[in-house]
């Protein structure tokens, strides 16, 4: 059986991405900010920014992962976002593990769209979805209760400046690791630092 990330880079190749949510980000997260022609997967994500003058030396490619975890049918459902260095590895079991649930699946484009409002053309592949626009700087105020975040440990150690997409294909931006958690904070979401590598099987 494929592994997560296996199937996630596969999945990558296949989207096709359309509108963002529009959601504004506060300036300061705008200062290090760059626009470069829309990608559909992290080897797209690289090729946009090898070129970009703009861009900021030193900085780490990260992966935000969506999954909707097993519930009871008389409760409501809450997503959990991974947001990983890209070369951390990562499973749904860690995943389902950090959230108390028996079990999670990637959440597709539908699910992702009620829940944080950002809107994608959905590429499938064996019935799981990634979206690349999709990011941790989509989650608002407004949509904090819907959503769990699990922060990679490497991640939230890291010196170095961060590239996410802010719920656009076609823009990046790139912020510290406190950037990232003062924003969240800021958000009201429930936020977990996890080491995916010490509890990885």
């Amino acid at each position: 059986m494929a592994g997560v990330n296996e199937i996630a880079d596969k999945i990558s190749q296949t989207l096709n991405l359309s509108t963002s949510s529009g959601l504004a980000l506060p300036p300061h997260l705008e200062k290090f900010a760059v626009t470069h022609s829309a990608t559909s997967n992290a080897a797209t994500w690289k090729e946009a920014l090898a070129g970009n003058t703009n861009a900021p030396h030193g900085f780490l490619y990260t992966k935000t992962l969506v999954f909707k975890p097993k519930t009871a049918k008389d409760q409501a459902t809450v997503l959990a976002m991974v947001v990983a260095l890209e070369d951390t590895a990562t499973s749904a079991k860690q995943v389902a593990a950090a959230v108390n649930a028996k079990d999670a699946r990637f959440a597709t484009a539908d699910v992702v769209k009620e829940t944080l409002g950002i809107t994608v053309e959905q590429g499938k592949l064996d019935n799981t979805t990634k979206l690349m626009v999709v990011s941790p700087l989509s989650i608002s105020k407004e949509t904090a209760s819907k959503i769990k975040v699990l922060i990679d440990s490497r991640l939230a150690a890291s010196q170095n400046l961060l590239a996410f997409h802010p719920s656009d294909a076609s823009k990046t931006v790139f912020i510290t690791a406190q950037d990232l958690k003062e924003y969240l904070a800021s958000c009201g979401v429930d936020v977990t630092e996890f080491d995916f590598a010490a509890t990885a099987t």
